[in-house]
């Protein structure tokens, strides 16, 4: 229970996890472009993508790698990463100071805070941030 609600959404969660060569080659296609008379084209990901088996297991690995080395910016961020979120989008919240040290402002388009400088730790960004009280129609 908290005395303010925090709600948030990573953007593109999957497609910000990028892989290796090996990773590469194991998820490689081979395509024609629905042509017979073309030659085979060898193309293969170099990020996660939503649907692969293992996406959600790399994600969640991911979250955890984050919230460990953002250990030394905010200990209670990193333990609502690690047991408040679910896939990209996350349920936390704290005092309204903390939340809003959280949660920080919005600057061209992304959040400061101490939540987003963790997740930016391994490339994940944050797409929306919404805490309970909040009026602004567009956050909402």
């Amino acid at each position: 229970m908290y005395e303010v609600a925090l709600e948030y959404d990573m953007s593109k969660a999957y497609q910000s996890i990028s892989t290796g060569v090996l990773e590469r080659h194991v998820r490689r296609i081979v395509w024609r472009w629905c042509d017979p008379s073309l030659p085979w084209e060898s193309l293969a990901y170099n990020v996660i993508t939503f649907g692969e088996r293992i996406a959600g297991l790399v994600l969640e690995l991911v979250k955890g790698l984050a919230a460990q080395l953002g250990e030394s910016i905010d200990i209670e961020v990193c333990h609502q990463i690690r047991s408040r979120t679910y896939v990209d989008d996350g349920a936390g919240g704290g005092s309204r100071e903390a939340v809003e040290h959280l949660r920080g402002t919005l600057v061209d388009g992304k959040y400061n805070g101490t939540l987003a400088q963790i997740l930016a730790l391994v490339d994940l960004n944050l797409k929306v941030m919404v805490a309970s009280g909040y009026t602004d129609p567009q956050s909402l």
